[in-house]
């Protein structure tokens, strides 16, 4: 793939052009993709600005000129085009609300590095940088651009192209090696959890932290629990989490666990506004908290009566738990230095105390998704043997 050498961009505003383009990319395999959008006042992102690669031209797609998308999205869906991305998880969310369609079959250049690499993120700029020999220089002045805004000026125009240029090339290297090494499937399971990930996860990444103790787990759960209020009433009224209640002071919450609406109209003046105590709090959280105070109380006491899980890895005395994980992350650091790449994107942190919960209930704690797959196959059986062996050898 030739990275070319003009990265200027052909802007595309009316539908005819769009179905000119369109049956000319319907023809190819691959085509790059990236989004511009805003979401700094609302919780929906609002699409600014689709970029298009076919590796010679970048091509600039504006949503707020263009009315009809149906020939766009038949690509997005059609089978026989790759949809190339580099850390595409806010890209698909972008597509998912703006046009309910899911891009398939994707690429996704970042997580293909962390599969072939020993680094787990990457950012795009380094990577084109490492990988093809490419300076990408892009103004810092633009990350904050306002892409609703019109026109466009030709410094957001460059610094939107540049975000294509030298994907495709990226995604036929990247292709390449892991098909050599036979990780092909393991970026497709990566992107298709990804791909398929609930729409409240982001309830769950909060009250993951979590659980490790009968405290613990009833904290998890108020937590959980709380973010379900916010997050039902920020899609609801399109506003951004954090309007409405800052994640610290949902953490004070789950932690202080408050009674009455005296202690909660407390806290929230307390830690309402932010990091810092006393922090200014924003008309939108007042107005939530005045509605929503009763259900908030409520949920506190919910999390409270959730039935507490015997945490089995406590059971363990701490040296032997510790000898244990540490013979555990041994393992995955052997595996992980083998195979060229990071230790966390085999095993995170967090995965060595689900994997001795999982041995110690006896199968009854499942283990979650991401450890299947490819990862059961390559790493987590061997450390599931080697748990289990330990453990029935005695103290």
């Amino acid at each position: 793939m030739r990275i070319p050498a003009d990265t200027s961009a052909v802007l595309v505003e009316d539908d005819a052009t769009l179905r000119q383009h369109c049956l000319r990319w319907s023809r190819l395999d691959a085509l790059a993709l990236d989004t511009e959008f805003l979401r700094r006042r609302t919780f929906y992102p609002r699409l600014g600005l689709l970029q298009v690669s076919e590796g010679e031209r970048c091509y600039l797609l504006d949503p707020l000129r263009i009315k009809d998308f149906s020939c766009f999205l038949e690509l997005m869906r059609a089978p026989s085009i790759t949809k190339v991305f580099h850390g595409c998880s806010e890209d698909l969310e972008v597509l998912r609300y703006s046009f309910g369609v899911l891009p398939w079959p994707l690429f996704d250049t970042q997580i293909a590095h962390a599969l072939l690499e020993d680094s787990i993120s990457i950012s795009y700029q380094e990577l084109v940088s490492q990988q093809l020999g490419m300076e990408l220089d892009k103004s810092k002045e633009q990350t904050m651009s306002d892409w609703l805004a019109r026109p466009l000026t030709e410094e957001q125009m460059r610094y939107a192209a540049l975000d294509v240029v030298g994907l495709l090339a990226l995604y036929e290297r990247q292709s390449h090696l892991l098909a050599e090494h036979s990780r092909t499937t393991w970026l497709e399971e990566e992107l298709r959890q990804l791909a398929t990930r609930p729409v409240y996860s982001f309830c769950d990444q909060m009250a993951g932290r979590y659980g490790w103790s009968r405290r613990g787990q009833q904290q998890a759960a108020i937590l959980h629990n709380l973010c379900m209020v916010r997050e039902r009433e920020a899609r609801l009224r399109d506003l951004p989490r954090n309007w409405l209640m800052d994640n610290i002071l949902l953490r004070r919450l789950a932690h202080e666990c408050p009674r009455e609406e005296a202690e909660l109209v407390a806290i929230a003046r307390k830690f309402g506004g932010g990091s810092k105590p006393g922090q200014f709090m924003r008309s939108a959280a007042k107005k939530f908290l005045r509605r929503e105070s009763k259900n908030l109380l409520q949920m506190v006491v919910k999390g409270k009566q959730v039935q507490v899980r015997k945490i089995s890895w406590r059971s363990l005395a701490l040296e032997k738990r510790t000898a244990l994980q540490d013979a555990l992350r041994q393992q995955v650091r052997q595996k992980a230095q083998s195979l060229g790449i990071a230790a966390p994107t085999l095993v995170s942190d967090v995965d060595y105390r689900v994997l001795l919960d999982h041995v110690l209930s006896k199968e009854e704690v499942p283990l979650p998704r991401h450890l299947g797959g490819w990862r059961r196959k390559v790493v987590v059986d061997l450390l599931l043997e080697t748990a289990q062996a330990q453990l029935a050898s005695g103290p």
